[in-house]
């Protein structure tokens, strides 16, 4: 059942319906044209919240990572960057680092062991920059045409 939506979607209307992949609720919005769009409910009541649309370098987040959780206490404004530092932060991987030496510049570094690994199926060996790379690339390719 389609429902009047508050500033600062007025003149639109919408009804809400389950994603089951993104397992969230969602908003169908039906413009005065006709046109539709969808958005995350969460998001469409945090616009709602402070009174102005969100941005797109702006996420709602669930505070209780609860993604059908709704309540209004329970969202927040985040930017993407942050959104996604708590996530890996809640994940516990920044704690899991490899520490390493470049075989260039030989400082320490670390790094994720998903990104140590690729570099190692790739046969390339990790460093701390792309421009320690690359000079490391070409020291391998001028050694392997001897």
């Amino acid at each position: 059942m389609a429902f009047e939506l508050e500033y600062p979607w007025e003149g639109c209307k919408g009804y809400i319906v389950f994603h089951k992949k993104e397992q969230r609720n969602m908003l169908i919005v039906i413009r005065g044209d006709g046109t539709r769009t969808t958005t995350p409910y969460a998001r469409y009541l945090m616009s709602v919240k402070v009174g102005r649309l969100l941005t797109k370098d702006e996420q709602v987040d669930h505070i209780d990572e609860d993604k059908t959780n709704d309540d209004i206490d329970n969202l927040q404004i985040l930017s993407n960057y942050d959104n996604v530092q708590k996530h890996f932060d809640i994940k516990n991987k920044r704690s899991v680092m490899i520490e390493l030496t470049c075989p260039v510049c030989k400082i320490t570094f670390e790094r994720s062991p998903q990104r140590v690994n690729f570099k190692l199926k790739q046969g390339k060996k990790p460093t701390c920059s792309r421009t320690c790379g690359y000079v490391w690339g070409k020291r391998t390719l001028s050694n392997r045409s001897k």
